[in-house]
């Protein structure tokens, strides 16, 4: 396999492992100190919104964990074809990969929104 195909996959690897690392820790650190950033006051906008992004945060992570599995697939398929070339563009890793992204910037948004309505 090429060194650019093998960066590729390790980026994307990368990436993805960073995410779930970020969702992690968004949900330890806002369960843990939801008095002190939230102002301990949630009404029932805030308080939808904040249960919203806890959900897509671990939504994310879920996605994060597919596209791995999806990396490692595309790495070894099941079918032994001659030329193939295993890439990251692959509609097997692309979803999860779209997903667990646009999970976790709404979660983000969601979390900035409860946060500035608890003010």
């Amino acid at each position: 396999m090429e060194e650019r195909i093998k960066k590729a996959f390790d980026f994307a690897a990368d990436l993805t492992k960073q995410l779930i690392t970020l969702a992690t820790g968004m949900i330890a650190l806002t369960i843990s100190f939801q008095k002190e950033i939230l102002g301990g006051h949630l009404d029932g906008g805030a308080k939808s919104m904040m249960k919203a992004a806890w959900a897509l945060y671990i939504f994310s992570l879920f996605c994060g964990i597919w596209m791995l599995m999806a990396l490692t697939g595309s790495l070894e398929p099941k079918s032994t074809q001659e030329n193939y070339v295993p890439s990251i563009r692959g509609a097997n890793a692309v979803l999860p990969s779209v997903l667990q992204i646009l999970a976790f910037l709404t979660a983000l948004v969601l979390t900035a929104l409860a946060a500035a309505a608890s003010w």
